[in-house]
């Protein structure tokens, strides 16, 4: 009962926490999940602790009734054993940062965080739920929707994979006109039933009727909901391009409700509705567009910055010198060493700027300059996610290994960027002035994460082109623009669905391909270190320099999200 209550929002949490010393050997967190993969990052909890994490087998009020209001060491053995069953966790990292992952179905769960250490620590968790949903990998696609990679083979008698449920059954019931054993949807992608979206189409599937299939046709970009519904036997639903690539699939355990939304370009798309069930069920397959969700992240009115409207801030690493004071302060707060001490080690591990990054407000937007007086000023941007240096600790400056959380900028939380359904991020841009010492880096760039922390882009724009990063951070899908040049103020907007993104400049398509999953980048091995990864921190939205092998001057203008 004592357990600290945890609510994903965003499907992401972070706490802070001590534990250790005297008489805090244990600290317990209660949480509800749907069917999801658990990560929990831990951050500073040394060497000794101990993590381990139980489903509630019952009813959560029952259990916590018949356990009573004790501490969980305290809980009698045969009582665990009765009502909770531990989950296997594993783990990768080191003895300071390191995440534990579990993939569970829908329930309540205790996590317990134990520790024979003697002194007394901070530390820090990241929880990340991720759903579970079982689909073949997604391809890109190009402006039409059409695959530019893999065929499915949408007719096969290949039973769906199990995955987890969408939503329990609703109690809708379809009322399909076909009588029992009879079939008047055709079973392969030429025979498909033309529908519109927006509607309800109520019919019969399983037994010797094994697949259906439905198309609809988009004139222009929409997001699109797809729900089956009314099941008395299990079911299945799968989106395909116009090419047969199988675009997403949800296939829920028994009778709940199958439910797939995408965003889609024009063009002709397929449903098929399958089962592999002996016996015959009702359903109703569900279609509606749904809104997009557009979020102004920068307006610029002539006399702001982006920092203004509360959902980007400034960032530079290495530190400005008012940045050094402000972390002196906090680490020497919390530590024996005293300010001017943590600044000489900040200077030592050379994380105090040379010179700070010049910001002029323009009336186009913000003009940012990364490099004054020939001296680069390492890492310097606007982002959605706020640097916590309170995690910073003294060990973190010697070892140069630092550790510091991120919070969102906007009071409001994080746009979801969810891959799976699709997003984008529009900005304007000029590069004013750009050099760099090396092909694979550019003095300005864009880099998007996705909510799972996994699938992400970064793109470089210098003075010839754009280019993004592979996975090694080397340049590939290099773009050389002929009916523009790079110091134009250019509207971009970087498109993500599935494991594909796209990048249009001024509505034309210039560069296009894969996401990483995720990025080879370690912070810690970075010149110099930071304090965080940026390649894997969920929904993390950065423009600017982000390489001290490069600087430009870049005016930025507005900037927006669409989910």
């Amino acid at each position: 009962r004592k357990a600290r209550r945890l609510n994903f929002k965003n499907r992401s949490r972070r706490v802070n926490e001590s534990i250790g010393g005297t008489d805090d050997f244990i600290d317990v967190y209660r949480f509800n999940a749907r069917s999801s993969t658990i990560d929990i990052t831990a951050r500073r909890l040394g060497n000794r602790p101990e993590f381990k994490l139980y489903r509630v087998d019952q009813k959560l009020g029952r259990t916590l009734r018949r356990i009573g209001k004790k501490d969980f060491d305290d809980i009698r053995p045969k009582q665990r054993d009765r009502f909770l069953t531990e989950v296997e966790l594993s783990s990768t990292g080191g003895s300071n940062n390191r995440t534990y992952t579990a993939d569970v179905e829908r329930g309540d769960f205790f996590l317990v965080v134990s520790t024979t250490a003697r002194k007394r620590r901070k530390y820090n968790l990241r929880f990340v739920a991720s759903p579970l949903e079982s689909s073949s990998t997604d391809t890109p696609t190009g402006n039409d929707g059409t695959d530019t990679t893999t065929t499915a083979t949408p007719g096969s008698t290949t039973a769906p994979t199990s995955g987890s449920p969408s939503t329990p059954n609703s109690g809708f019931t379809p009322t399909p006109s076909n009588p029992p054993g009879t079939d008047t949807i055709g079973n392969a992608i030429d025979a498909s039933k033309l529908i519109t979206i927006g509607g309800s189409e109520s019919e019969r599937i399983g037994g010797a009727d094994p697949f259906d299939f439905f198309r609809f046709e988009l004139g222009d970009r929409q997001k699109v909901s797809l729900t089956l519904k009314g099941l008395s036997e299990n079911a299945d639903l799968a989106l395909f391009n116009s090419n047969g690539g199988e675009l997403r699939v949800s296939n829920g355990v028994g009778t709940v409700e199958d439910s797939i939304i995408r965003t889609l370009d024009p063009g002709t798309y397929y449903i098929r509705v399958s089962s592999t069930s002996t016996a015959e069920t009702a359903y109703a397959l569900v279609t509606a567009n749904v809104a997009f969700n557009q979020r102004a992240l920068y307006t610029p009115n002539g006399s702001n910055s982006p920092e203004s409207g509360g959902e980007l801030e400034f960032v530079q690493l290495p530190f400005t010198p008012a940045e050094a004071t402000e972390v002196s302060n906090i680490v020497a707060a919390n530590t024996a060493f005293n300010s001017a001490q943590v600044t000489n080690q900040l200077n030592a591990e050379e994380l105090i700027a040379t010179a700070n990054a010049t910001e002029t407000i323009v009336s186009s937007g913000v003009q940012l300059n990364t490099q004054v007086n020939n001296s680069n000023t390492g890492y310097v941007g606007y982002t959605n996610h706020s640097v916590d240096y309170s995690t910073i600790s003294t060990t973190d400056l010697i070892t140069g290994n630092l550790s510091a959380d991120l919070d969102p900028v906007s009071l409001n939380g994080l746009p979801v960027l969810d891959a799976d359904i699709g997003y984008s991020l529009s900005f304007e841009v000029a590069i004013n002035t750009e050099a760099s010492s090396s092909s694979d880096r550019a003095g300005f760039s864009v880099l998007v994460v996705s909510s799972d922390g996994q699938r992400a882009i970064e793109l470089g724009f210098n003075s010839t082109g754009i280019f993004a990063q592979s996975q090694n951070l080397t340049a590939e899908n290099r773009f050389t623009p002929s009916g523009f040049a790079m110091s134009d103020f250019v509207t971009y907007n970087l498109r993500v669905v599935g494991s594909g993104y796209e990048l249009f400049a001024n509505g034309s398509r210039v560069v296009a391909g894969l996401l990483q999953q995720p990025y080879n980048f370690d912070p810690n091995s970075s010149d110099p270190s930071l304090p965080f990864n940026p390649y894997t921190t969920p929904n993390f939205i950065f423009l600017g320099d982000n390489t001290d092998q490069s600087s430009a001057t870049f005016t930025l203008g507005d900037v927006s999200v669409q989910t």
